[in-house]
This record gives structure tokens, sequence and C-alpha cells, in this order.
């Protein structure tokens, strides 16, 4: 698919290598939100180059200086051949309310935060559960091949009798249930009724 993908230039700068280290295929709506590879959901951004001190557009898109909207309309300028304008909107938003966590990187670390406070918990504890809900959000969320069938394991890893608060009970039954949503019934363990 990157080989269909044109022009061979920033969808949001219009720079090209070697002015760019690389360009990457960016998906526009995150996999993490079940959007899918195809064409209509993928542009070209450019990778920093060594040694710069600003990111690359895709950095900053991930970074949250862009929201969806903005970038299929960057994509509809770059397929019409329209000079790019999404960089500077980008490095403005930047410049005035600073980077936010990159996604991958963020989410990555904050995983092994909490699996490593988790090993400290007894399974049976409240605590353990809690984090265990974090570990499954998280997972949902990170844009990986199958992080939907990824975050499914991760809550069936909570028996659904050990949640034992109200809230704690609340957040199990949100987060398998909005796994359950994205994924359809497919990986559910019987067949969602009508009537439920």
């Amino acid at each position: 698919m990157r080989q269909q993908l044109q022009p061979k230039k920033c969808a949001a700068c219009g720079r090209t290598p070697p002015e760019v280290r690389r360009l990457e295929v960016a998906h526009i709506s995150p996999l993490s939100e079940c959007a899918i590879t195809i064409e209509e959901n993928l542009l070209l951004l450019c990778k920093e180059n060594l040694g710069d001190s600003e990111p690359g557009c895709h950095t900053l898109y991930d970074q949250g200086c862009c929201s969806i909207v903005n970038m299929r309309e960057c994509r509809e300028r770059w397929i019409a051949g329209k000079p790019p304008i999404t960089r500077k909107r980008m490095t403005q938003l930047r410049a005035d309310y600073g980077p936010r966590p990159q996604q991958q990187g963020h989410l990555r670390k904050e995983l092994g935060n909490l699996r490593t406070q988790q090993k400290s918990e007894p399974t049976d504890s409240e605590a353990w559960c809690l984090l265990q809900l974090q570990i499954a959000e998280l997972t949902r969320r990170r844009a990986r091949k199958n992080a939907l069938g990824r975050a499914w394991n991760e809550i069936i890893k909570v028996h659904p009798e050990s949640p034992r608060t109200d809230s704690l009970k609340a957040r199990y039954i949100y987060e398998k249930a909005y796994i359950e949503l994205l994924s359809g019934s497919s990986m559910m363990p019987f067949p969602i009724s009508s009537k439920e």
C-alpha cells in the first residue's frame, strides 16, 4: 500500500527525503479505535531528520497537534496537489500548548509501569484488579496489530467476581463491553441477545 500512496512527499509540510529522514505511512483514524488500513485512511508524513530539534509531522500528529478532521483535510489537499498548510498549524498548536505524550511511546511506558506496580499486589486484591483494568484499557488504545484481541486477553484475566466496589464493577463492565462493541460479538463466549 505504501507504493500506491501519491504524491511521494509529506502531506503536512511537502518535504521529501533528504530534507527529512524518511516518509512514513500514517493512519488518519487510529487502529486503536477500530480504523482499518485502507488507502483512504492513509497518507505520508515525514519523520524528523537526525539531530533536528523540531519533530516531524508524523510525531506532531501523534502528539495530538492535529485533529482527525484536520488531517483528513490535509489528505485532500495532498491528493489534489495543493500547497500544504497543516504543519504550520501543528507547530503553532505545539508552541501554544506544549507537546502531548506521543501515543506509542507513552502508552508502552505506562503499560510497563502498571505491570511493575501489579507485581507487588496479590492477584485477588482490588488494587491488582484496578491495575489489570488499566492494562486492558491501555492495550486497547495502543495502535498495534490485533490491539482489540490483546485487550480482550487482558480483560478476561479479571474474574467477573473480582471487582467488589461499585466503581470498580462499573469500570470492569464498561471496559469489557467497549472491547466487545469495538470487536463485534466474535470474541464473546456467548452471542449478544437483542433484548440485552
